[in-house]
C-alpha cells in the first residue's frame, strides 16, 4: 500500500524519504531466531488499550531497552507497532537516551558487543521516519519545577510527556502519580 503524498511527490512526514522504502527495523515481535533490528516496517491496526488512535508516544528508557530486548507486553508493544506502521510517531527523550546509552555501555544489557549494539541503535534513530529524539521546551522546563517526582530523568521525561500531551510507553511506577500523565505498558 503506497503512502499519501504531497504536491512534490513526497510523503510530508517522512522527511524526504520514499515512504515505501523500508527501514532496516523488524516490527515488534520478531519470529523465533530473526535479528531484532533487521526486517521491513509492520503494524497492526489495533491501538493500546485507552489511547486514541493516531496518537504519538514518549519512550521511558525501559520501553526502549524492553523493546530492543523483544519482551514488551502488547499495549507497550502496540505502540511501537503503530509507530512502525506509520500511524504514530515516537518521541524519546534525550535524557532517555543517555541513560540507555550509559546502561548499554556498562554492560548491563543482553547484548554481546554493547558498542556495536548502542553504534546500530543511534543509526536506527538517525535513520528513522517515525522515532524522534525530544528536547526539552520552556513549557516542560516550567513544568519539570512543579513536579514531585525523585529522580531526575523521570521527573524529565514526565515534564516533556506533559507538554506534548502524550502518553509515557513505560512500566515505571514513579509517573503512576502524576495528575494528568497518562502511561501505556500493560494489556
Amino acid at each position: 500500500m503506497s503512502s499519501p503524498r504531497g504536491r512534490d511527490g513526497r510523503c510530508p512526514r517522512c522527511r524526504g524519504r520514499d515512504p515505501d522504502q523500508t527501514w532496516a527495523r523488524q516490527p515488534s515481535r520478531t519470529p523465533q531466531g530473526q535479528n531484532r533490528l533487521e526486517g521491513v516496517r509492520g503494524g497492526c491496526p489495533e491501538t493500546p488499550e485507552g489511547v486514541d488512535p493516531l496518537t504519538d508516544f514518549l519512550l521511558d528508557t525501559v520501553a526502549l531497552v524492553r523493546h530492543l530486548e523483544d519482551s514488551l507486553p502488547d499495549s507497550a508493544d502496540r505502540a511501537f507497532r503503530e509507530a512502525e506502521g506509520g500511524r504514530s510517531r515516537l518521541f524519546l527523550p534525550e535524557i532517555a537516551l543517555g541513560e540507555f546509552l550509559y546502561v548499554a555501555l556498562r554492560g548491563r544489557l543482553r547484548a554481546s558487543n554493547a558498542r556495536s549494539l548502542v553504534d546500530e541503535v543511534l543509526d536506527q534513530i538517525r535513520a528513522s521516519g517515525y522515532l524522534a529524539l525530544s528536547a526539552m521546551s520552556a513549557h516542560a522546563w516550567d513544568l519539570f519545577l512543579d513536579l514531585d517526582i525523585p529522580e531526575l530523568h523521570d521527573r524529565m521525561i514526565a515534564a516533556d510527556a506533559l507538554s506534548r500531551s502524550l502518553p509515557i510507553v513505560t512500566n515505571d511506577p514513579a509517573f503512576s502519580s502524576v495528575p494528568g500523565l497518562r502511561t501505556v505498558w500493560g494489556k
